[in-house]
């Protein structure tokens, strides 16, 4: 028997939908009405079936799909006994539609195609293009990548044939959803852009929604959430706009999932229902499922793993029910990432591979990475470091492939031809109004010259007309004279800026590295040690500290947020908040919160969308000598400290908080204290990230840290001088020729 509570609140849940439901056709029943009132006049046959599929459209749209279905067989039985074939080819069309929305994805297919055969007989291009571009919307929807991409390929060639711009430009948005999800996104964004231009130039504001929120789409899934935002704010705007609960609910679930990814989770959950609560109102199977899957993933993230398992077992039902295979395979990877949270490794491994055969299967090459990379962090913590590594690899391996050089600078070049295009396009507007304007003018005036004065005064007034071209080219030749002049000043500017700039650099080198600690006073204090220090620019994000405090040795490596001028603002201030931490305390990790706390007062940061989010990595100890050998105490921000005992080339990870100084860490943030007791002849060493990032080898890869690790425990019975050069002579070799990606610190230290 159901809970009375139960009963009660689905009542009134109920009650509201039914309102809502009411408000949101008000704007509809007018048509309605109209259409309803037509049905029942005698205005013959064919008219009939028309408005039967126009009046099953509005209760589609009102979400009404029983009625709606109703309405649209009975349009295709009135045209079959009539024998009206465009009107039989648009109630396949209304059927298939309904069916597609209730995530009947293999009826819709049968109507579609229905609906395709007939027009391909009657050789309506327009109606043909429209069937080919369903169909591969449906297959899309099923993860069918390779038949969607054939149909609307298909299409667009139908469309260019009878020049029809708004039909392009919807099927090049379509081919950029199939990019995305493959994984291409350099290829996402040219499609998607290319659509957008076309539908703004034609003020279809209504399909321009879904352009942003493709494009949207693809920056989220390359990370860049700014640009993500902005695309779904764009979307969001035009949704209210025009009163669209359906693009209003996918543009909330999709803004959603941005708070979700860069931590802020209420608003998340808050978007994500609201997205949810839409969709269910108008039965969006394959929305609800979005939704869900997006609330399951915010559960995640804030480690709530029995309520993210739940959600995402309901999205995987809905979506297996509708054929969803990309929705099916996320939902595997999901629930196989929460049983390796949970330490239930052969769950995982299960999910997981059934994961990454659905993305293969699909060529869904996020997925395959997503999947090869849980598999990897599983075998890791099961002992299998051989299968770890390989998966690990795998993952690497795809990973690349979507977010590779190429790919981006395909995309960024993408983002420039559509910013100029547009600009093009706008200044060519204005010029042809300007031309159209005195085109007006001139005819005005021969009409004037005419009437007035006949031949004669014509041929005075060409006369005329050609004495002010012969002016005007004059004048545009003297302007042209004085912009080029102006160019050629503005040029002479710059390289004096660009001077004066270089210069102001330099100065500020000097000013770093005159803050920076003497590497003598270092070697003085702790004669088995080196730092090797190498900036990516002039000057440098990356930064090593040292200071005495009493018996007390201080020494850090300091990774401040991006490298160059704004790296070096954050070294100094970095620089300042330990120097004054270290004075009130030889406690590791309160130096770091204390550092934390300064950094954030310094540069106003708070839990604000607009607050600056720059921070640093920092690995921070302290040496004492004890009555038994030598204390030292590490407290690290997301940097770790290496150990190696005397004797041994065994190299121990003592791990960091996981949380950096400032940025999204709270104020009263702890940083963990550890203390240990090292022998002479023991060694530790601290680092920034610059050394294991950098590109180069063979394979133009990333060095890694486990290759970074190998060396040390290659070279650690060296002397500390010639461990430093042997790092530095490596890494110039391993970049032969490759650009420096980041600044690079290493700092050893032998007891």
């Amino acid at each position: 028997m159901q809970n009375p509570c139960k009963l009660i609140l689905s009542f009134f849940v109920s009650v509201i939908i039914t309102i809502s439901c009411c408000f949101h056709a008000s704007a509809q029943t007018h048509k309605i009405d109209s259409l309803t009132q037509a049905l029942k006049k005698n205005t013959g046959d064919t008219m009939q079936v028309l408005n039967l599929g126009k009046l099953s459209y509005e209760y589609e749209n009102l979400g009404s799909y029983p009625i709606a279905d109703s309405l649209a067989l009975k349009a295709l039985k009135l045209g079959t006994q009539v024998n009206y074939q465009h009107g039989i080819a648009l109630a396949y069309n209304q059927i298939g539609s309904i069916a597609e929305d209730m995530g009947n994805y293999q009826k819709a297919l049968e109507n579609f195609s229905k609906a395709l055969s007939i027009r391909k007989q009657q050789k309506d291009k327009s109606g043909t293009a429209s069937s080919l571009k369903r169909i591969g919307n449906v297959y899309n929807e099923e993860s069918e990548y390779t038949l969607a991409l054939g149909y609307f390929i298909e299409a667009s060639k139908t469309y260019e044939e009878i020049q029809d711009k708004h039909g392009i430009a919807m099927v090049h948005d379509n081919i950029g959803s199939v990019y995305t999800n493959q994984g291409n996104y350099a290829k996402a964004l040219e499609e998607h852009l290319n659509a957008l231009k076309v539908l703004d130039d034609l003020k279809d504001t209504s399909n321009m929604i879904y352009a942003y929120q493709h494009i949207g789409n693809v920056y989220s899934d390359r990370r860049e959430y700014t640009k993500a935002l902005d695309q779904y704010n764009n979307a969001l705007v035009l949704s209210e706009k025009k009163q669209d609960t359906t693009n209003i609910a996918d543009a909330e679930s999709n803004i959603g999932l941005v708070y979700s990814i860069t931590g802020d989770y209420s608003k998340a959950l808050e978007k994500n229902f609201a997205a949810l609560e839409i969709r269910t109102k108008h039965g969006d199977k394959n929305g609800i499922a979005t939704s869900l899957i997006n609330i399951g993933g915010i559960y995640y993230a804030q480690q709530d793993f029995p309520k993210s398992l739940d959600y995402i077992n309901k999205s995987l039902d809905i979506f297996q029910e509708i054929g969803n295979k990309d929705g099916v395979a996320n939902c595997l990877d999901g629930i196989g990432q929460i049983y390796l949270m949970e330490k239930n490794y052969p769950k995982a491994i299960e999910y997981e591979n059934k994961s990454l055969d659905l993305a293969k299967n699909i060529g869904s090459l996020q997925g395959i990475a997503s999947s090869y990379e849980t598999m990897s962090s599983t075998m890791e913590l099961m002992g299998n470091s051989g299968k770890a590594l390989e998966y690990y690899k795998a993952h690497i391996s795809y990973q690349d492939s979507i977010y590779n050089k190429e790919n981006t600078k395909k995309m960024v070049q993408a983002e420039m031809n559509y910013d100029f295009e547009k600009k093009q396009a706008a200044e060519k507007a204005e010029q042809d109004k300007k031309d159209a304007l005195q085109a007006e003018e001139v005819k005005k005036q021969k009409v004037v010259i005419y009437s007035v004065l006949g031949i004669l005064l014509l041929v005075i007034g060409f006369a005329v007309f050609a004495y002010r071209s012969n002016l005007q080219k004059q004048k545009a030749n003297r302007e042209l004279d004085i912009k080029n002049k102006k160019i050629e000043a503005a040029y002479t500017i710059i390289e004096t800026k660009n001077h004066e700039i270089t210069d102001s650099i330099n100065y500020a080198q000097r000013i770093q590295q005159a803050i920076l600690p003497n590497k003598k006073d270092i070697q003085e204090s702790i004669p088995e040690s080196f730092v090797l220090f190498k900036p990516k620019d002039i000057v440098s994000g990356d930064f090593y500290f040292f200071a005495k405090q009493n018996k007390t040795k201080f020494i850090a490596a300091v990774d401040c947020t991006g490298h160059g001028v704004p790296g070096a603002f954050m070294s100094m201030i970095g620089w300042e908040k330990i120097s004054d931490a270290v004075e009130q305390t030889k406690h590791t990790g309160d130096i770091l919160k204390l550092v934390n706390k300064g950094i954030r007062t310094s540069l106003h940061q708070s839990n604000d969308e607009d607050s600056t989010r720059d921070g640093m990595d920092i690995a921070l100890c302290a040496i004492e000598q004890t009555a038994t050998g030598t204390g030292l105490t590490y407290a690290g921000a997301n940097r770790p400290l290496w150990i190696i005992k005397n004797g041994t080339r065994q190299i121990d990870e003592i791990k960091a908080t996981k949380r950096a100084i400032g940025g999204f860490s709270e104020e009263e943030q702890n940083f963990e204290n550890h203390i240990l007791e090292l022998v002479k002849g023991d060694s530790f060493y601290i680092f920034s990230d610059g050394y294991a990032d950098q590109f180069g080898g063979e394979k133009k890869k990333k060095l890694t840290t486990k290759k970074f690790r190998e060396l040390i425990a290659e070279i650690c019975h060296l002397p500390m001088a010639e461990q430093e050069k042997k790092l530095d002579n490596f890494i110039e070799n391993w970049k032969a020729g490759n650009e420096q990606i980041d600044d690079i610190l290493v700092i050893g230290v032998r007891v």
